[in-house]
């Protein structure tokens, strides 16, 4: 992976601009500024303590190839299960149905008068091959984190930092907001364009595939999901893998962050690194956009909950070997919008200001430069 040297980060530190050109300039604030200290508290040592049954730990699938399911009964108790394909009802965004479908599986068990439903989304094989063409090009990862500007990042993410520094990542200081929330934001950065541009304009996985590659959209809080907010959503799947189906199949289950046993966002962040384990294993391309909201969207600190997941995710991805065809955004679309931070100067300004860190292969940035 490729970035600024570590002195010049240090240097850019020390300096009184972020970004000092002719047409743009960004003053360098405290990460901890006066205002900001008594707001802040870390938890980045925090973990989410979710509740455990020991009855129906045990479920496991495998979610590349689905054969069956493996339930594992502690409790010396008779117990049924069974489990149902899931998919989303066609042409609505918001329904699923529950006869149909391949890339979600719905376990249900009854032991007594308690009854377990865990959804766990699948990985099928489509069999899209890379073209000659695109032999030679990278991957696309995007890992997206809602409402973390870049300072608070720098005050939050301790260990995540120091693997993205280790594996020389760049970091886009100048990278800044054009709209209010979410949607707005991500469309300039996935197009290039405004919104008002793209009205009348038609996008298709189909543009993916003569390229050979598959294509991933993965949110977590279906309610405010960045096409779905005040919107309709899609009415066919935008992409081969399309999480929203799992992400409403276990929404009511979601409890203080917690989806049974396990983290919410570690559920997710478990898709994604075999998703990843999958498109390499059977060597095919894949763009893949993943962005999660829940645990971070309202408050500050909350931030800090999310660094050892995300630490644990990239170091996995990194210590597998699975990213050296890669280029790995690593993003925010704004800071926080609510709270007292947001009386103070420096809250008003970094949330104007998200994160992003980008990290490509070595190799294909010499094939690109030399």
């Amino acid at each position: 992976m490729y970035r600024i040297k570590p002195e010049k980060r240090e240097m850019k530190e020390r300096t009184a601009y972020l970004v000092n050109t002719s047409r743009c300039q960004i003053v360098r604030w405290p990460t901890f500024d006066e205002q900001v200290v008594p707001l802040y508290r870390n938890k980045s040592n925090e973990r989410i303590h979710c509740k455990t049954d020991d009855h129906f730990r045990d479920v496991t699938i495998e979610r590349y190839n689905f054969t069956g399911v493996r339930v594992v009964n502690k409790s010396g108790k008779p117990m049924n299960c069974s489990y149902s394909i899931v998919s989303r009802r066609s042409g609505t965004d918001g329904y699923l149905d529950y006869s149909r479908g391949h890339g979600l599986v719905a376990i249900t068990c009854v032991l007594g008068k308690e009854k377990y439903v865990k959804a766990i989304p699948l990985i099928p094989d489509l069999s899209i091959k890379p073209h000659n063409e695109s032999q030679n090009l990278p991957n696309i990862l995007f890992v997206g984190i809602d409402s973390i500007s870049r300072l608070n990042f720098d005050r939050h993410f301790p260990k995540t930092i120091q693997l993205l520094d280790r594996h020389d990542f760049y970091t886009m200081y100048g990278y800044n907001k054009v709209a209010d929330n979410t949607y707005p934001n991500l469309t300039p950065l996935l197009t290039g364009h405004y919104i008002d541009d793209l009205w009348n304009e038609t996008m298709s996985k189909k543009d993916y595939h003569n390229r050979g590659y598959n294509t991933l959209l993965m949110e977590d809080w279906p309610q405010v999901a960045a096409f779905n907010f005040l919107k309709k959503g899609f009415s066919e799947p935008p992409t081969d893998y399309y999480l929203r189906p799992y992400s409403l199949a276990i929404d009511k289950k979601v409890k203080n962050n917690c989806y049974y046993d396990r983290t919410e966002i570690e559920t997710y962040y478990d898709y994604i690194y075999d998703f990843v384990t999958a498109m390499t294993r059977r060597n095919q391309k894949y763009f893949a956009f993943t962005f999660m909201a829940r645990l971070t969207h309202d408050h500050l600190n909350s931030a800090g909950l999310a660094d050892l997941p995300v630490h644990h995710l990239l170091n996995k991805l990194f210590d597998s070997d699975l990213l050296s065809n890669t280029i790995l955004i690593f993003f925010s679309d704004h800071g926080i919008r609510f709270g007292t931070i947001r009386e103070t100067l420096s809250g008003k300004l970094e949330e104007r200001m998200p994160f992003m860190h980008l990290g490509a292969p070595v190799a294909y940035l010499s094939m690109k430069t030399g």
